[in-house]
């Protein structure tokens, strides 16, 4: 995103992840995963300085991402100034919209999109998964 607009990753878009951190005092725009989301939390609960939170694949179901979500409407509830978007391309949006609602009014986006057709293509390993030393190949070649 930082390139699409003239800029280098850090200025006012960045992320962050376990081990690599690339934001200034400019950042606007942070990525994070969900896990170093939760690092966060932990240890800023209110999310001080986050005006909105954008959680995407909210139709994965993992402990990180469930938790994400719920500490995030928590803190939703708490602060009228936090905005809260869900992203998914395959949600129940009905679910989730009801989710969302149980304390405060909620907009539900709905986009519409034509399916990109899939050809699924099954190719069977061409030589022994591991060598004789217990490696994988594509450890090898990489």
């Amino acid at each position: 995103m930082a390139s699409l607009i003239g800029e280098k990753p850090g200025a006012r878009i960045g992320w962050t992840m376990r081990g690599d951190r690339t934001i200034s005092s400019e950042t606007r725009i942070e990525f994070t995963t969900t896990g170093t989301l939760l690092r966060r939390l932990l240890g800023d609960p209110d999310l001080a300085g986050v005006d909105a939170l954008i959680l995407d694949e909210v139709h994965e179901r993992h402990l990180d991402s469930d938790l994400a979500l719920a500490f995030a409407l928590d803190i939703a509830d708490l602060r009228d100034d936090l905005q809260l978007a869900v992203m998914s391309a395959t949600a129940d949006n009905e679910r989730f919209h009801k989710l969302l609602s149980s304390s405060a009014p909620t907009d539900t986006i709905v986009a519409e999109g034509k399916p990109y057709p899939l050809d699924v293509v099954w190719s069977p390993i061409s030589g022994p998964a591991l060598d004789q030393r217990g490696a994988s190949s594509a450890l090898i070649n990489h």
